[in-house]
C-alpha cells in the first residue's frame, strides 16, 4: 500500500483508506470533463497539483514549516523551503502593492481632491 504515514489521509479514500488509488482511477476523467488539462505539462492538473497546492497554501498561512513537511512527506525541507519562499516573495509584492496604492491616494489628497470624508485637501479649517 502507498499510504505510510498520516498526511495520505488528508484526503481519505472509500472506507477512509488511502485516497491515491481512487483518485488516481477518477481524477483524470473529473478534470476533463470540466476542461481542464490533464497531465504532467506546464498547465496541466495531475495529483501533484493539488500536494503542491496544498504547501504553497499553508506555507503563504504561515503554517510551521516542520508541520508543512509531515503534511506533503517530504524527507527534507528543500521542497518546503521553495514553497515558503515563494509565499515570502508572494507577500513582498502585496506590500508593494500596497504600498503603491497608499501612494497613489496620498498624491490625489495632495491635489486637492476629495478624501473619503467628503472634505478637499486644500480647505483650510475655519
Amino acid at each position: 500500500s502507498r499510504c505510510q504515514f498520516p498526511a495520505d489521509y488528508l484526503f481519505p479514500g472509500p472506507g477512509g483508506k488511502c485516497a491515491y488509488t481512487a483518485i488516481g482511477r477518477h481524477l483524470q476523467a473529473v478534470a476533463e470533463s470540466v476542461g481542464i488539462e490533464w497531465g504532467n505539462t506546464r498547465d496541466g492538473f495531475t495529483f501533484h497539483s493539488m500536494r503542491h497546492t496544498m504547501a504553497s497554501l499553508a506555507a503563504s498561512a504561515g503554517v510551521d514549516g516542520d508541520v508543512i513537511q509531515k503534511m506533503g512527506n517530504w524527507r527534507s525541507r528543500v521542497m518546503v523551503d521553495r514553497y515558503r519562499r515563494f509565499a515570502d516573495e508572494k507577500m513582498r509584492e502585496a506590500a508593494v502593492t500596497m504600498a503603491n496604492i497608499t501612494r497613489k491616494r496620498k498624491q490625489k489628497a495632495h491635489k486637492g481632491t476629495v478624501a473619503k470624508t467628503g472634505v478637499p485637501a486644500k480647505v483650510k479649517a475655519s
